[in-house]
């Protein structure tokens, strides 16, 4: 075991991190902890600990996160439990470094919620810490009900159906241990879509995906959306108030008067813009709406207006991509 005291970085070799020997240390007489509890260790035979120590000396000491897994699974260390009420590990939850190691080590067997959860695609995968108000999530408010067009097209899923409102669930999961139905019902979205996540992005390479969302996660914490898609849903939940910036907006941009019956379109179509989502999710919408213009609206001053008419704060712009 390196030397506790020690200032120069230890690299791990299953990983590749650079550690302070401390670091290293603490893991290690954690999984000595494991297998012979700390306060036994004076009265514990000599054989006994020794073989601990082969034991967590093998395990931190692993050449990569496959033989990681194994050898915990060999000996039945770090491991985890995933039926516990928050989903997260219990016995090594005490030791970031081994938590990050062992999440690691884990991931090609987890589902893909999970791996979102402990962003195991991350530079240092790690359990949610529960620093969240109420009802909040880490990317809670970033995240349009449908993935940006841009970004779902990178992602390869852009035209799958669901696919982009699966890839904002997906992104919004990205290190939160709140429910992906909860998630589902603040951004609009059909709470049977958390269910089937996994199938609706099913595709070769789910390692890349999840490394490409959370690139995306950590670029929105660099420099989070301008919008805050949570309120907008629940702003276009109130019908009223999105028919009345509608019929304000088609005055003001038809050249001619439209029709009762496009009213209804028009509404969706606003609605559509100002949450970022899809017309299918409109809550207020039924299946004869289309969700389109009258063709004597020009369309650039109608969603101008109609914008106007809605709650936003005087800097807040009407769509936003990421950079």
């Amino acid at each position: 075991m390196q030397n506790a005291r020690s200032t120069e970085p230890v690299e791990l070799a299953s990983t590749g991190w650079k550690v302070t020997a401390s670091e290293y240390a603490d893991a290690y007489l954690s999984v000595l902890h494991e297998q012979v509890p700390a306060t036994t260790w004076k009265s514990t035979p000599p054989g006994r600990m020794l073989e601990g120590i082969v034991i967590a000396d093998a395990i931190i000491t692993a050449p990569t996160p496959h033989e990681l897994d194994s050898r915990c699974s060999q000996h039945g260390l770090l491991t985890p439990d995933f039926r516990s009420g928050t989903g997260a590990p219990h016995t090594w939850l005490r030791n970031p470094l081994l938590q990050s190691m062992r999440l690691q080590s884990l991931a090609p067997r987890l589902s893909l919620a999970s791996r979102l959860t402990y962003r195991t695609a991350s530079r240092r995968p790690c359990v949610p810490r529960r620093i969240w108000g109420a009802g909040q999530w880490p990317a809670h408010g970033w995240v349009p009900p449908t993935m940006w067009p841009d970004c779902a097209a990178q992602l390869g899923l852009g035209n799958r159906e669901h696919a982009a409102a699966a890839l904002s669930l997906a992104l919004s999961k990205t290190g939160s241990d709140v429910p992906l139905r909860v998630i589902a019902l603040d951004l609009g979205l059909p709470t049977w879509l958390a269910d089937r996540i996994g199938a609706v992005l099913r595709r070769p390479g789910v390692d890349r995906l999840t490394a490409e969302l959370d690139t995306l996660f950590t670029t929105l914490q660099e420099a989070p959306p301008p919008i805050n898609y949570s309120d907008r849903v629940t702003y276009g939940r109130d019908k009223a108030l999105i028919m009345s910036a509608t019929e304000t907006a088609l005055t003001d941009s038809a050249t001619t008067r439209p029709e009762p019956s496009c009213r209804e379109g028009a509404a969706v179509a606003l609605w559509t813009v100002f949450t970022g989502s899809h017309s299918s999710y409109c809550p207020w919408a039924t299946s004869e709406i289309t969700a389109t213009l009258p063709p004597s609206v020009d369309a650039s001053v109608f969603f101008t207006r109609a914008f106007d008419r809605l709650p936003h704060r005087s800097d807040e712009p009407m769509t936003w991509t990421p950079p």
